[in-house]
């Protein structure tokens, strides 16, 4: 009996935290819209880095989605795989500065919620397949990889939006 309700307030914890994320998106896309208005306020360098920063939270922020979203669907939430989602957001809440107060907040909340989930998930048992696909490298290692392609899948929508 302990065990089912450990698990549904494990599963009720993850949907918070994906629920944060979601909420955090629009966030984002409301300030990318907000700094195409402000475009004008800003040196052409300083739009590009926010608008830069803001699209790379974007995808960062839809692939912890997706990696969340795809361990409630699996049923499967241990400590392990949630180390590379704790990775990817800590480096993404340094990208810059200009990021907008209310978004820096939502990252911080959805960064407990993950904090809290580690705390109380299991760990995989070794024998245990994964369903979801584990990288080689280190959370860290991973987190890194996944920022450098967020920037650069970036950098390529904001060039096909001034071409």
């Amino acid at each position: 009996m302990a065990k089912g309700s450990r698990k549904r307030n494990i599963m009720k914890t993850m949907m918070e935290a994906l629920a944060l994320v979601r909420r955090a998106q629009i966030e984002v896309r409301r300030a990318k819209a907000r700094a195409k208005t402000m475009s004008k306020l800003l040196s052409e360098a300083e739009y590009r880095e926010l608008a830069t920063s803001l699209e790379t939270l974007d995808i960062v922020l839809e692939k912890i989605a997706l990696r969340l979203q795809t361990m409630l669907v699996a049923g499967v939430i241990n400590r392990e795989l949630l180390e590379a989602p704790r990775e990817i957001l800590r480096k993404a809440m340094s990208i810059s500065s200009m990021i907008p107060p209310n978004i820096g907040e939502t990252l911080a909340e959805i960064s407990d919620a993950i904090d809290m989930l580690i705390s109380s998930a299991p760990t995989m048992p070794e024998e245990a397949p994964s369903l979801i696909e584990m990288s080689e490298s280190s959370p860290s290692d991973y987190a890194e990889s996944v920022l450098r392609e967020a920037r650069e899948e970036a950098r390529r929508r904001l060039e096909g939006l001034s071409e």
